[in-house]
């Protein structure tokens, strides 16, 4: 991200950036705890020029249960960021990568965390939220389903995937989630995609 522009249109200024220079100049901000105290300057949040901040795309799949809403999720594994372990976060997601397409990194992250395909015409933007941990921007997606998904989690997720109420009905959260850490990409496309359905009045997938 070099900025994220709210006019004329909500869109995103990108460069091509590398793994490690990230984890360099964002990442390392999260592992340095160097926000959790106090918010990062302002001008930090839609500005990436000074450092490599890495792109993700977050999607909240989500179907209409008995009560309201509910969101695939699951529960993470250690990899390269191991304090991470046991948050929660929604299922798909990973970074904006060739094709540089959202649509097209949504399908291929889709079919390789979850085994899904994605419906024609069927994903809508919720969003784009910036995580003031390490000040990287994340792209907020929706997709709407009419049924529960028949998803398998890889092996980035705990075998057991675990729904997360969407907060746009009645539905309250199970006692297993009531005290549960979300990973802050995954809070927010869950906020944003809970807005879109409750504002838009969506109802199932395309």
């Amino acid at each position: 991200m070099q900025r994220i522009r709210l006019h004329p249109r909500l869109a995103i200024d990108c460069r091509p950036g590398w793994y490690f220079d990230s984890m360099n100049t964002c990442e390392k901000l999260e592992l340095e705890r160097r926000f959790s105290t106090r918010f990062p300057p302002r001008r930090l949040w839609r500005n990436g020029a000074a450092r490599t901040a890495a792109i993700g795309i977050s999607t909240v799949v989500a179907w209409l249960g008995g009560e309201g809403w509910l969101a695939l999720a699951g529960r993470m594994q250690p990899k390269s960021m191991p304090h991470r372990a046991g948050q929660i976060h929604v299922i798909p997601s990973g970074m904006f990568s060739p094709p540089f397409s959202v649509t097209e990194n949504v399908r291929r992250e889709l079919a390789e965390e979850a085994g899904l395909a994605l419906p024609p015409q069927g994903l809508r933007l919720a969003g784009i939220a910036v995580n003031l941990e390490n000040l990287r921007p994340e792209i907020c997606t929706l997709l709407a389903l009419d049924r529960p998904p028949r998803a398998t989690p890889r092996e980035e997720f705990e075998p057991e995937l675990c729904p997360v109420p969407l907060p746009c009905g009645n539905a309250a959260p199970p006692p297993a989630l009531a005290e549960a850490v979300f990973a802050v990409p995954a809070a927010a496309a869950l906020l944003l995609a809970a807005r879109l359905l409750c504002c838009a009045g969506i109802r199932s997938a395309q």
